[in-house]
C-alpha cells in the first residue's frame, strides 16, 4: 500500500476528516475540563451534549452567519431579497437613501444609511 497512489480527492477527504476529529476530541475533552473545574450547576448528565449544543448554538453559528451576511448578492437578487426581509421583519424601505440595487451584501444592506430627516431625534431637556 502506497499513500502516494490513492486518489488525491481521497487523499483530501482524509486530511479534513483526522482534522475534523482532532479539532471535535480538543473540544470536547476542554468541556470536560472546564465541568470538572467549574462544576456542573446545570446538571448536565453527558458532556458530549454540552459540547454539541455549545458547537451548535453558540460563537459558531453566529459565526456562520456572520460570513453568509457578507457574501456577495447577485444584482437580480439584491432587491427582491431585501424587499422580502423588509416585508418580514417590518422594515420601512421609505427610508433607506440609496437604492436598494447598490447594497453589495446583506452587511450592508442591514447597516443602511437612512434618508435625512427619516428618524428624527427629539430634544432633550436640559437638567
Amino acid at each position: 500500500f502506497r499513500w502516494s497512489e490513492v486518489p488525491k480527492r481521497k487523499r483530501q477527504l482524509t486530511y479534513v476528516g483526522i482534522f475534523a476529529t482532532g479539532v471535535t476530541a480538543t473540544m470536547n475533552y476542554k468541556f470536560r475540563e472546564c465541568i470538572e473545574i467549574v462544576g456542573n450547576p446545570a446538571q448536565i448528565s453527558n458532556p458530549n451534549t454540552l459540547f454539541w449544543l455549545r458547537l451548535l448554538f453558540g460563537r459558531t453559528r453566529s459565526r456562520w452567519f456572520g460570513s453568509l451576511a457578507e457574501l456577495h448578492v447577485p444584482v437580480a437578487l439584491r432587491s427582491p431579497l431585501y424587499r422580502a426581509f423588509a416585508w418580514k421583519y417590518g422594515a420601512n424601505l421609505d427610508e433607506v437613501r440609496y437604492p436598494l440595487d447598490s447594497f453589495g451584501t446583506f452587511q450592508e444592506f442591514f447597516c443602511r444609511s437612512l434618508r435625512e430627516g427619516a428618524r428624527p431625534i427629539a430634544d432633550v431637556p436640559d437638567g
